[in-house]
């Protein structure tokens, strides 16, 4: 009896002890009673103390690590599907807004964005420009492929009434109109700092040809800031000049009613 009631003491000290180190978070009486009962009260003590430490230690852990601040899914994707679409830019290419509609899933804002960030240059309506950069600096779009985007079409002619001034009858006006011969659009258009006068035409042919100069000269005659008599003077004074065959198929083909007409009277006089 004196053995078992000096061990309930010894528990008993213990169990004071434990619950003055860990204070109210074991919930335990100092005065617990009974030998198996108090070993266990004082094993789960020490488990549970031991658990709310460790817990104490991960949220101060915790609350001392750095914020940072990671950007959500959606923006990632939207980044990511910008890149895709200037991925699939070519420097010097000419582009309408359908063009890039097929690689984009919000073809406007990303147009706007490429835009703002120097990956387009904006020509006209619809209408982009990927810049071409050289040693110079950055190159203007090509006629050839400015044109056939905006025409939806490759068959055209592309050059100045200045190029009359080739055939040697004496003009020597320069011009900054740039004429486009095709079969779809009519009118003057301005893409950047660049105007261009699309007219429709029946035919026109591949390449410029002195003898094709020369009937278009004729049929343009009211729009050269030249002395239209002295012009036409020199015409028929240098008209044996020319190849006559391929003068005939020129005259034929791209000349006027009233240019036909000059042709024939010079030719048969």
């Amino acid at each position: 009896m004196g053995r078992i009631a000096s061990r309930k003491g010894k528990l008993t000290r213990q169990t004071c002890s434990v619950v003055g180190k860990f204070g109210d978070h074991t919930g335990i009486h100092s005065d617990l009673h009974g030998t198996q009962d108090s070993a266990n009260q004082v094993a789960m003590i020490t488990r549970t103390g031991s658990t709310l430490h460790e817990t104490s230690m991960r949220i101060h852990a915790v609350e001392l690590l750095p914020t940072t601040i990671v950007a959500g899914p959606s923006l990632l994707t939207r980044a990511s599907a910008l890149d895709q679409v200037v991925g699939k830019l070519r420097a010097g290419k000419v582009y309408r807004r359908e063009d890039l509609a097929y690689v984009s899933n919000a073809v406007d804002r990303h147009l706007r964005e490429m835009v703002s960030g120097g990956a387009l240059k904006r020509l006209a309506q619809g209408l982009y420009y990927a810049p071409k950069k050289s040693v110079y600096g950055t190159l203007p779009p090509d006629d050839q492929e400015l044109l056939a985007t905006f025409l939806r079409d490759k068959d055209f002619l592309v050059f100045s009434l200045s190029s009359y001034n080739t055939l040697g009858l004496g003009t020597s006006q320069l011009y900054n109109k740039t004429l486009v011969y095709n079969h779809k659009r009519h009118g003057i258009f301005s893409f950047g700092n660049r105007q261009f006068d699309c007219r429709v035409k029946p035919r026109f042919p591949k390449t410029l040809t002195p003898e094709f100069l020369l009937v278009d000269m004729v049929n343009n005659l009211d729009e050269l800031a030249e002395d239209r008599n002295l012009v036409l003077q020199m015409v028929v004074r240098k008209l044996p000049g020319f190849d006559q065959a391929k003068l005939k198929r020129a005259v034929s083909n791209y000349g006027s009613a009233a240019t036909r007409k000059s042709f024939a009277r010079w030719q048969d006089g």
